[in-house]
């Protein structure tokens, strides 16, 4: 996801980014999908990786069928320059 973020958004993420930080700086480049795709994959990082709490498959698997939908969609800001609405 932050390889997304930087590289298809220009997002400015940092080495010392935290994922609260991302998703700030993220909350004005991403479609409304993309900002609520952001925060379910972070809540469910967070307690994996941290609190070395079990995450179920198919959680895993609904994430990864929706990333690029998620993420690979027209920033508000592209659809403003397209003349859609935001």
């Amino acid at each position: 996801m932050l390889s997304r973020l930087a590289h298809v958004h220009g997002i400015p993420i940092r080495d010392s980014s935290t994922e609260g930080d991302c998703l700030a700086l993220a909350a004005s480049r991403l479609t409304q999908r993309g900002r609520e795709y952001a925060s379910r994959l972070v809540r469910v990082w967070q307690p994996f990786v941290y609190g070395g709490q079990d995450t179920q498959a198919a959680t895993v698997y609904i994430l990864c069928d929706e990333f690029a939908s998620a993420l690979d969609s027209a920033s508000p800001l592209d659809s403003l320059r397209s003349g859609g609405g935001a």
